[in-house]
């Protein structure tokens, strides 16, 4: 029934790309499921930069073989965001290998999270399929005065809106995380996390258990922690669906989206889904939990 109403609906560029993306996580795709004329491949192009999805777009197309078959100014463009991204991304993993030794030299190994987490925990066949917008790390909230001086000391500074009071960072609780550093030697911003979460919703995941599940790894002279298979899975769907899709942007992410069924093939077994399903369930969640995996 769902196969039908889905093929009744019109073409429209986000369920274009959403099917083309689909050929990255294994679903077969045909000539027919591409854009049809130069007007929807312009579309979809526009809808995949808005996802921050062209990277997997590219990749979906040439998974399926299809990439060869694209009209030039098509290919050339992805090609084009694809070499930009990866030279970014390079650069983002330079900054975060120095944060990370900064954050070392006084006895802290950070959490990553969310794109900083899919990068070095190389969930891409490559760092440029993957977008990221800033370096999100999670840090323990008591050391967080010793943190801010370290990464002072090494060029970071702390941005806020014009007529905004900077928080102290002793006993600061009022944002799941600090203030975004920047430091102009670098790429992207930094943001500091003391929750994995918005405080809204804190309590479907803590720092507590997610420093205590975490893998260690030690990566590029330095020594971090990734968050668990079932943490991971369970923060991109409080983020993206719970934080951005239904309370502050009110539009769900295709980026993270593919993220969430990519991982969960890639994590497989070692995701512990009743641990999910409980935790959603148990505080009052689970009609969100049930959405967005149908979505």
């Amino acid at each position: 029934q769902l196969r039908i109403c889905w093929q009744a609906i019109p073409k429209a560029a986000s369920r274009i790309l959403s099917r083309c993306l689909s050929g990255a996580l294994g679903q077969a795709l045909g000539a027919s499921d591409l854009p049809a004329n130069q007007n929807e491949w312009e579309k979809v192009l526009r809808s995949a930069s808005a996802h921050l999805a062209a990277p997997q777009l590219r990749w979906a197309l040439r998974e399926q073989g299809l990439f060869s078959a694209l009209p030039a100014d098509v290919a050339e463009y992805l090609e084009a965001v694809y070499t930009l991204n990866i030279d970014r991304n390079r650069e983002c993993e330079d900054q975060l290998a120095h944060l990370i030794q900064a954050l070392n030299s006084i006895d802290v190994r950070p959490v990553l999270l969310k794109g900083a987490a899919a990068l070095v925990g190389r969930l891409y066949p490559t760092s440029g399929e993957r977008m990221i917008s800033d370096l999100d790390i999670l840090i323990p909230a008591r050391q967080l005065p010793e943190i801010f001086d370290k990464l002072a000391s090494v060029g970071y500074r702390p941005w806020v809106y014009e007529g905004t009071e900077l928080p102290d960072p002793v006993g600061f609780c009022s944002d799941h995380h600090y203030p975004p550093l920047v430091n102009t030697a670098w790429p992207t911003h930094v943001e500091l996390h003391v929750h994995p979460v918005h405080l809204g919703v804190a309590e479907l995941l803590s720092s507590e258990e997610v420093f205590r599940d975490a893998t260690k790894l030690a990566w590029r002279n330095g020594d971090c922690l990734l968050p668990s298979p079932t943490h991971f899975i369970a923060h991109n769907i409080i983020h993206a669906f719970l934080n951005d899709a239904k309370i502050h942007l009110k539009r769900l992410s295709l980026r993270q989206l593919f993220e969430f069924v990519l991982a969960s093939r890639v994590y497989g077994e070692r995701i512990d889904w009743n641990d999910i399903r409980n935790r959603f369930e148990g505080r009052g969640h689970g009609k969100a939990l049930r959405q967005y995996l149908a979505l």
